[in-house]
């Protein structure tokens, strides 16, 4: 006889020696304890418990103590999981590496953008974590300037030229970004002075003397 028969009856997998068959084994005793306990005994005063009324049926609505045993031993077998004692159970949410790091931009995405693009022939795991951190706070710089830029403009929406004002106004991001051009993005207002209209030069000369009445 084997391990996972009992008495030549082999489990519902039509396999012996499963763990799965000595766990329905004992979920069948379980049922048939609590069975022989409504049955027989029914809480009539040999366990000393009181028992449920004649008309009053016996559903779950008092559990015996053959219902628990059942209970606990189907709670056991679904956490220990399946086939070969591999744990299974409720899967945990993942983390990604972006909330690891405390990042908005996608580490994960710009890793696999690394290693696809063959830039060199390994990538450390810190190289996308640096990269996210450098281009998260660019843009959070950019964007913040330009955000100034539209609302000095009495703007709620950042445009192109909003951009271009916040980038040429600022002396690193100029540098960092001078031979890019932005498209609808216009130039800085700048007029040179010899272009602008001469003022008026009365102020420096002196004020002439009223004329005299003409004579009749």
């Amino acid at each position: 006889m084997k391990v996972g028969e009992v008495a030549g009856t082999k489990g519902l997998c039509g396999k012996g020696s499963s763990q799965g068959h000595v766990l329905q084994m004992s979920l069948i005793a379980a049922l048939l304890w609590s069975r022989y306990v409504d049955v027989v005994c029914g809480h009539c005063g040999g366990c000393g418990r009181k028992g449920p009324e004649r008309n009053e049926p016996r559903g779950n609505k008092m559990p015996t103590k053959g219902r628990v045993f059942a209970q606990k031993i189907m709670e056991s077998g679904a956490a220990k999981g399946g086939k070969g004692g591999r744990k299974g159970g409720a899967k945990k949410k993942g983390v990604s590496k972006s909330v690891k790091s405390g990042l908005q931009f996608p580490v994960g995405r710009l890793g696999r953008y690394l290693k696809k693009g063959r830039y060199a022939k390994r990538v450390g795991a810190g190289a996308p974590v640096y990269l996210a951190a450098v281009m998260e706070y660019l843009a959070a710089e950019v964007l913040e300037l330009a955000g100034n830029a539209a609302r000095d403009n009495k703007k709620t929406r950042i445009v192109p030229r909003h951009l271009l004002l916040a980038i040429r106004n600022d002396e690193e991001l100029g540098k960092l970004l001078g031979g890019v051009t932005i498209a609808h993005g216009g130039v800085l207002p700048n007029i040179h002075q010899v272009l602008l209209p001469k003022k008026a030069a009365s102020s420096d000369k002196e004020p002439k003397s009223p004329k005299s009445p003409k004579k009749k």
